[in-house]
Order: structure tokens, then sequence, then C-alpha cells
């Protein structure tokens, strides 16, 4: 968008400025991208309207922009989708419309007193307090990431779980903020500059239970920033990060990755290889991790990612020489490793050794454990009751009406929804093929596992923690609470269970259908199932306790499962996925096409692949149709890329981007054409 200077405003306008524009007879707020004495090639004179106003909030930095610039390129999306995504949706509208008021009514003060309050006073300085003790180990790591960080290098922390990488992050942390280093056990060096520090953790979840720990240490120096704050709190984190004359510790999740952080001296990423750190809907599809790379290189600054089950990026990038691996293979308490057990769960039903969902194998493991006042974490990989409903008369299987997904069945509110759209209707049993009353719920998820404890276990004292929990913070944070607190016998979960908490008293971790952590149809799935399973088995077993791990299979010979626990399978899939030329030994870009017309979306993807194919070099794969081939009422069709690790990449990534606007260009009703770079 080309606009012209009014005469008045010459001389305070800047690049950064944000300015009230008109466009279509609406006011927007925009930030200035630059500043020239000559118009842009095609553009009209005539037709450049003057700005309409300097707005008083704190200007975008040219160290933004640059970044929003380099997201932009490489996910091949545009610069304003990025500033959407570093200006929440929330907060930018709220500026918008007292922008927009300020305008229109002349109102110098609302734009003022929007961004004022006493920011200072609410976030108070306060000094470092009472660092972490280091073990001998947790020193020579932090003495190796010092090493690598003079070197230019980013670190690797592999650390198996309950090793104590958060002490090792916290130390480091600690020495970027105060500029020196003041960990035990480390002599002094130099002074250097003082600067901020960003924490990025992949879920909400585990940025609450987190900031309990920073704030210990940390005290008023910590900010804590994600998407589930209010407007009014992000405003005034965004202002108070614009002074440079004190430094602090921002932990957030993947967006903060984003937030104007001037100074910035260091960046963590915890559980690097969490996929929640991949942006899905909307543009842009970041990756938190590797945007965190790149704000790090452009800033100067330090990072270290860590992890207990490291992706295959970031183990091929430490073999090639681009990060230093630092690891920590003991646990800080010198606790054995937590026993695997794999029941099988189909001889187990021959056999007639199953309740419910539960062998009785498992069921015995639980009840040990109650009675010695030891705790339980159940996984499984589904929330709801069901996650199927079905006819028994005619075999019908309902089907949300928008998507190509099966409705679950939620028996807390006796509901039917769709986990994919905003579909929900109460539930009613009968069936609407054979109209018989005859539906009925089918497999288990987290709702139903948890009664059938209950059923099993009336004694104990059991709750529930999925992301229907985690709607309300209040509930979230209480059932987190009871359970660490020992309050809680047994937890019943899904992913969001696996991340990074510490529970002491933690002894058994079961794993409810395994099978499901295998059914996903990519080349990922074997590394994501033995993330989860990794991770699930990392939480039993902390302090004094010898931790098991149950897992129920009906597939109990699987790789992923008859290699949990010694590492075999990660050089085995780096090695597949050499061998057919898949990440990290290539990089893969997936365009996916959506249209409400399934015949139309069909000849879309066909004159696409026709453009496709006269691009030297490129190799890709379809149209070929979505796991999920409908959702949202849009009928959905993916082409798949490979793209060579070579310099010719940002080439190749121009050449499609402009085969996709040429389609879009000559269809008279274009096809939504996504295109996602590095999916997940």
């Amino acid at each position: 968008m080309t606009y012209s200077v009014p005469d008045d405003m010459r001389d305070s306008i800047r690049e950064g400025s944000r300015v009230v524009v008109t466009m279509h007879f609406r006011k927007y707020l925009g930030v200035v991208e630059g500043i020239g004495y000559e118009l842009p090639e095609g553009i009209d004179e005539d037709k450049v309207k003057p700005i309409d106003s300097i707005e008083p909030f704190a200007g975008v930095s040219r160290l933004e922009i640059d970044f929003w610039r380099t997201i932009a390129d490489y996910y091949m999306c545009t610069v304003g989708e990025v500033y959407k995504a570093a200006y929440s949706g929330a907060f930018a509208r709220q500026i918008e419309y007292l922008a927009e008021e300020k305008v229109l009514r002349g109102d110098e003060s609302a734009a003022e007193r929007l961004l004022s309050g006493d920011a200072e006073a609410s976030m108070q300085r306060s000094m470092l307090k009472e660092l972490p003790k280091l073990s001998e180990l947790q020193l020579q790591a932090a003495s190796q990431a010092r090493t690598a960080f003079a070197a230019g290098k980013a670190v690797l922390l592999d650390g198996v779980t309950g090793s104590g990488k958060t002490e090792v992050y916290i130390t480091l942390a600690a020495e970027t903020l105060s500029g020196t280093a003041v960990s035990s056990g480390s002599a002094a060096r130099p002074s250097v500059p003082a600067r901020s520090v960003l924490y990025l953790v992949p879920e909400i979840a585990m940025s609450r239970q987190l900031c309990d720990r920073l704030k210990k240490v940390f005290g008023g120096k910590l900010l804590v920033f994600h998407s589930l704050q209010a407007s009014s709190a992000k405003k005034r984190l965004y202002e108070s990060l614009k002074d440079n004359s004190s430094t602090r510790i921002i932990l957030g999740t993947r967006s903060a990755v984003f937030l104007p952080i001037e100074n910035l001296g260091l960046v963590i990423i915890d559980e690097e290889h969490d996929a929640s750190y991949k942006q899905e809907e909307p543009a842009p599809r970041y990756n938190g991790r590797d945007a965190a790379l790149m704000l790090a290189r452009m800033r100067r600054a330090n990072i270290i990612l860590g992890s207990a089950t490291p992706s295959l990026e970031s183990l091929y990038n430490a073999e090639t020489g681009k990060f230093v691996r630092v690891a920590l293979e003991t646990k800080y308490y010198g606790e054995d490793d937590p026993e695997i057990e794999i029941v099988d769960t189909i001889q187990a039903r021959r056999l007639h050794d199953m309740t419910g969902s539960f062998s009785n194998r498992l069921i015995n493991e639980i009840r040990d454990c109650l009675s010695l006042r030891e705790q339980v974490m159940v996984f499984r990989s589904r929330r709801s009751y069901a996650p199927v409903i079905q006819c028994a008369e005619c075999g019908e299987i309902l089907k949300c009406p928008n998507c190509d997904v099966n409705l679950s069945y939620h028996k807390y509110n006796n509901t039917v929804a769709c986990h994919y759209c905003d579909y929900v209707a109460p539930f009613d049993a009968h069936c609407p093929n054979c109209g018989a009353e005859d539906l009925l719920p089918r497999g288990a998820g987290t709702e139903r596992i948890e009664e059938e404890l209950k059923a099993v276990f009336p004694e104990a004292v059991i709750d529930r923690f999925d992301a229907d929990v985690f709607k309300s913070k209040t509930k979230s944070n209480a059932v987190l609470k009871d359970f660490s607190e020992g309050k809680t016998d047994i937890l019943v979960g899904t992913q969001m269970i696996t991340k990074g908490f510490d529970f002491e008293n933690l002894a058994l971790v079961a794993v409810i259908s395994g099978d499901s952590l295998l059914s996903y149809q990519d080349f990922r799935n074997d590394e994501r199932a033995m993330e989860i399973l990794s991770q699930l088995r990392g939480r039993a077993g902390r302090r004094h306790i010898r931790g098991r791990m149950l897992i129920q299979t009906d597939t109990p010979s699987h790789p992923v499962f008859q290699s949990l626990g010694t590492g075999m399978r990660r050089s085995e899939m780096l090695d597949e996925r050499r061998q057919f030329g898949y990440p990290p030994f290539t990089r893969m870009m997936k365009l996916i096409l959506r249209d409400g017309h399934e015949g139309r979306l069909m000849r879309t993807g066909a004159a696409l692949a026709e453009k496709l194919a006269l691009i030297a070099g490129l190799r890709f794969t379809g149209p070929v149709a979505a796991e999920r081939s409908k959702l949202k009422g849009l009928y959905i069709t993916e082409i798949w890329i490979k793209l060579p690790r070579s310099q010719k990449l940002p080439e190749l990534k121009k050449a499609v981007a402009e085969a996709c606007e040429q389609v879009r260009k000559e269809s008279e009703y274009p096809t939504d054409i996504v295109p996602d770079v590095d999916p997940l």
C-alpha cells in the first residue's frame, strides 16, 4: 500500500511509525515499512491518498520489520500476515477501533489512554533471587554451552527426562540478564552487556507450571505471554518491552517469537521437538523453533534448544556441525530409567483377561501403586467419551456435516461434536439412516477411561486433563495442582500431560490403545510416536521412585514399541529418511488446495500440477486427497513438493509461488491455494 505524506507530517514520520489511513472508505491502523521520494512503478499519482494521521503508539523497529520480511519470504506469505501474528488480532482490532474513533471524533487523548497505565509499577524490577545449585554434570553442560555460544553456535541440550535441563536454562538466563557468569562453581567472567531472554515452551499448560518456578528465581523480571492473555495485559507487555533500560526474561508460547524484544541476548527453546511449535492456521504457517533460530541469528543472540527426544532435524544439524550437541545422560537424582512392559491386548482379549479398556495386568499394577500411596498417569490419545458413534442396526457411523470426520460423543454434556470445526449437537439415539433407536458410542476416549477407572477403583481420587478440561483455566490449574500435591491418585489425559511436568510421586504411566499413535499416514509418524512415548516414560520415576511404564497395544512387535528406551529406532529413522529423500535431507512443501466445489477443486489441482511440471528440477506428488478430504465445508486436496537443501531453494520456492499465482489469475472462481513450508 502506497500513501503520500502531508507536509505537516514530514518531520515526524519515520520507518515503523503507526499511521491511520483510509482504504475502501474505512479507517485502518498501519505501519510505515519504508519512505521514498518516487512512486513505485505502475502507481497512478492521482490515486494515491494521503496519510490521515500519525498515532502516538510506540513505533515498530527496523529489526522487527526485517524479521517479518524474513518470515514472510521463507514461509511464502505476506508481511501483513506476519504483522497480524506479531500484533495479535484482538490487540490490533482494539487499537484500530480506538484509532478510528480518534480520527472521527477528534479525540487526541483516546489513543494515548489506550496504552497508558502504570506499567512500570506492575512490572517491578526486582533483583535475581537464589539460583539453583547445579550438579557436576549440569555445570559441565553449562560450560559447554558457553563455549559454543562464544563460537557463535546454537546449542542442542540433549538431556534425558529428569536430568535437570531447566536448571541449566535458568543458570544461562541469569548470566544473560546480569551480564556475567553467576552460577555456583563457575569462575567469574568479564562483564558483558546485560540482555533480555526469551524462553519458549510449546504449550500454555507448561508455561503455567513453569511460571511459578521461574518467578522464584527472577521475581519481577519475569514476564509471561501467550494467546489466552487479555488484550490489556498484552498491550502493557508490548509497551514495557520497548524500554531498553532494563533486562527481562519473557516466558511464552510460539507467538512470543514476534515480541518486540530490542535487547535480546538468549533464546531458550524447551521441548524443541514438539509439534505444537508449528502454526497450522492461519498464515504465517511458521515453526516457532525455526523462526526463533532465524531471530537469534538476526539479533546475534545465543540460542539453546533442549529436549529428551530431539527432533531428527536437530540431530542432523548437530551431526553436520550447525549445532553443538551437549548431553545430559543421567537423571539429576540418579534414579534408574523406568521399566517398560508391553501388553498384547489381542492375546489378552482372547484369554478373557481384559476388563473394559484395561488388561488385568494393568489393573493389578494400578492397585499395587494405590496400596503404596503412589500415583498413576493414564494416557489416551483421544479425548471425549467415545470417538465413534455407530448404529447397531445398520452400521451407520455419524459424520460431521461440514467435515469428513467422525463425530465424537461427549457424555458429560450429552452432545456429539466435531473436533475440527465448531459443530456441536445434542445426542439423539435415533439413526439418521435407518431410524432405529440404536446409536451406540464405540471406542474409548479420556472421558470414558476416567469413568471405567472410577468403576474399578471406587476408593481412588481420579481426575482428567485434556482439551475439554483446559477450556477452564481455573479447572485445569486445579487439576494439575492437586495431582502435583498428591491429592489425586490417578490422572487421565491426552498429549497435554506428556510435556514438561514434574510429579514427584508418579510411579506408573499407562498407555491405552498405543496403536492409535501409529495411525497417521505420513513420514513423521514413527518419530512422533517415539517422542510421545519417550516423554510419557520420563514422567514416571522422579526422585526416590523407580518408575514403570505399561503399554497396551494390538501390535506389540512394532519397532517403535520394541526400541523404546534404546534410541536405536532414531538411527534407523534417519537412515530411512536419507534413503528415501525426506527431511532433514531435503526440504518439504505442501500446497493445500481448498474449495467448496469438488469438481472445481480437481480442475484447479490438475492445472497447478501442469504448471509445476514445467519448473526444472522440481519433484512433486499430487494432487492427492488430504487425510481429511473435507473440513469446515471445504473439499481439500494436496500437492507435496520435495526441495533440495541447496542454494536453489529460494529460486524454486519463488517459481512455485509464481505458478500458484498464475493458476489463481486464470481461474474465474479461484480455489484457495495455501503454501505450507516445512509441514508437520
